[in-house]
């Protein structure tokens, strides 16, 4: 927000200024006005930079400010975390690419970064596990999967994961997991 203080030493209210916005150089004319002191856009080309300025001027035009800065875009990714019945999901923490089976179960839970969709489970985004490169049919909670020990059995096992927004081509990305279960593999 702009700190326009006059000589007076009083700060202008920023909701009483108007912002003149530009994308790339061009106007945005439906997101500049008066108290207009964001802006919401979404880039034309895919994985372009784009250069955002404002102006801001007091009604009276006594007092002009002006500020620039690119936005670049970064790509999605997916990062995997421990879901614990107890605590829920463990966003301290994420799970290495190696995880040692230490309980009966875990519970892994995929959390997209700068992703478009809104919302884990049912904001467009569709999530595809494999395990051993079979692919894992979804059931309920699509963004997270359990994976339980059988007694006697030992092993490892390759889970991978490829999160993509169906509406934005350029958004998708992958995560992989070794699972180690029984006794081949001791630590976390």
């Amino acid at each position: 927000l702009p700190n326009i203080v006059p000589p007076a030493g009083i700060s202008l209210n920023p909701k009483n200024l108007l912002y003149s916005w530009k994308v790339d150089g061009h106007p945005a004319t439906s997101a500049s006005g008066y108290g207009k002191n964001f802006i919401t856009f979404s880039g034309t080309i895919p994985l372009k930079p784009a250069t955002i300025s404002v102006e801001v001027t007091s009604l009276d035009n006594q007092y002009v400010a002006e500020g620039r800065t690119t936005l670049t875009p970064v790509q999605p990714q997916v990062t995997l975390y421990e879901e614990s019945p107890l605590l829920g999901t463990l966003y301290t923490k994420a799970l290495p690419s190696s995880v040692s089976l230490r309980n009966e179960e875990i519970k892994v839970v995929a959390i997209p970064y700068f992703s478009e969709g809104t919302e884990r489970e049912n904001g467009g985004i569709n999530y595809e596990w494999r395990m051993n490169t079979a692919v894992i049919p979804a059931s309920g909670d699509k963004s997270g999967l359990t994976f339980r020990q059988q007694k006697g059995i030992e092993g490892m096992a390759s889970v991978s994961l490829q999160v993509s927004n169906p509406a934005k081509i350029f958004q998708f990305s992958n995560a992989n997991l070794s699972l180690f279960f029984g006794t081949t593999r001791t630590g976390f």
